[in-house]
């Protein structure tokens, strides 16, 4: 007698004796974990990486931004360059992940992050910092922090709000100076 699915008895059987009592898994969702890895770059450069100065300070007043789109230009960069990189024209080379991260640990990561991508001649990556929802009556915690960091950076020609297939408001993309340029 053939089955629904074209399976003679016999195989049925044999495939009932071949792998035996089953019992279903219930579909429960893995908790989260709370402590986020750190990036692979820590890991590869931590030597190096801890001789870093600290550049970044929280208390540096970056320009004001109106709305929820960032951007910001150095002095000096075509408004053309700028206008290309709202439009996600360059070519993304690496993103960074700062979303769920306390202030001293996403100011370290970036930090470090920065100068690997100058040391590796990156031009322009992606920088996540999430939206803020999570913060509620608060608002955004991280995402002005990022845009007063990346001002502060020399590393950074600028930054803009990404297109909404790639993050929209909570996330960059960040152009940096060419690597034969130092900072």
């Amino acid at each position: 007698m053939k089955t629904e699915r074209n399976l003679s008895q016999a195989d049925l059987e044999l495939f009932r004796t071949t792998v035996g009592t089953v019992i279903p898994l219930k579909n429960r969702p893995a908790a989260p974990s709370r402590k986020k890895p750190l990036p692979l770059l820590r890991k590869q450069h931590s030597n190096e990486m801890e001789i870093l100065p600290d550049r970044l300070s929280d208390h540096y007043q970056p320009i004001e931004q109106g709305d929820e789109q960032l951007s910001f230009a150095r002095s000096g960069l075509q408004k053309a360059t700028l206008k290309k990189l709202k439009k996600g024209h360059y070519r993304i080379e690496d993103r960074l992940d700062l979303h769920g991260y306390r202030r001293q640990e996403a100011r370290q990561i970036l930090q470090e992050f920065l100068h690997y991508a100058h040391k590796n001649s990156y031009r322009c990556f992606i920088l996540i910092h999430g939206k803020g929802r999570s913060s509620k009556e608060q608002g955004p915690i991280l995402k002005p922090l990022v845009a007063s960091w990346l001002q502060q950076s020399e590393a950074v020609l600028a930054y803009a709000s990404t297109r909404q297939k790639d993050g929209g408001s909570g996330a960059l993309y960040v152009l940096l100076r060419r690597a034969d340029k130092e900072w």
